[in-house]
């Protein structure tokens, strides 16, 4: 039977990449460039929306999964997931965008839901979640929907900059959402 994708991530490893592919039908992952994949069991009554790997995990171990039941994260390459904690009342989420900077290793991941828009960012052990519109904000400003969130590269890696699509067009912001052109 035919699946429709929803996300296809990958990481290079030396000459195989280890892909992870969002479907319909759940999760899979494949070690050898493709050749064959393995079901993640544990998602599959979850309806997944975008599968994204962790940049800094080499090894392929590391990645975030975005489902309609809310945001995981496996470090074992899906054997077990756990949902973040910080993230635990955001479920239908729509889209999500992982940015790493190097330099200092933050990570932040932005997430668009039914529910709003939320910057997480993590340095270690300090974890932050900052919301950038939820269904408290100014009604005629926030869309009935996001489907989208994409980080801008900017000059500091800050994650600082993106960009939301939504029903109503798209929204940039230099400054992780105080304000939007």
């Amino acid at each position: 039977t035919s699946q429709y994708i929803h996300s296809i991530d990958f990481l290079s490893k030396t000459i195989d990449f280890v892909f992870v592919v969002a479907t319909d039908a759940g999760l899979a992952i494949t070690e050898d460039s493709g050749i064959s994949f393995r079901n993640l069991p544990f998602l599959n009554n979850f309806k997944v929306k975008k599968a994204i790997f962790d940049k800094t995990d080499i090894s392929g171990n590391t990645f975030f999964v975005a489902t309609d039941r809310g945001f995981f994260l496996t470090e074992d390459k899906g054997a077990t997931f756990a949902k973040i904690p910080e993230m635990a009342n955001i479920d239908n989420i729509t889209d999500v965008d992982l940015t790493i900077n190097l330099e200092t290793g933050i990570k932040k991941i932005l997430v668009s839901s039914s529910q709003g828009v939320y910057l997480f960012s993590k340095n270690g052990l300090i974890i932050n979640l900052q919301t950038i519109f939820n269904n408290n904000s100014n009604p005629d400003l926030f869309p009935d929907h996001f489907n989208g969130a994409k980080f801008m590269a900017d000059a500091a890696s800050s994650g600082n900059t993106f960009l939301l699509f939504s029903n109503k067009g798209a929204f940039l912001t230099e400054n992780a959402g105080k304000n939007f052109v």
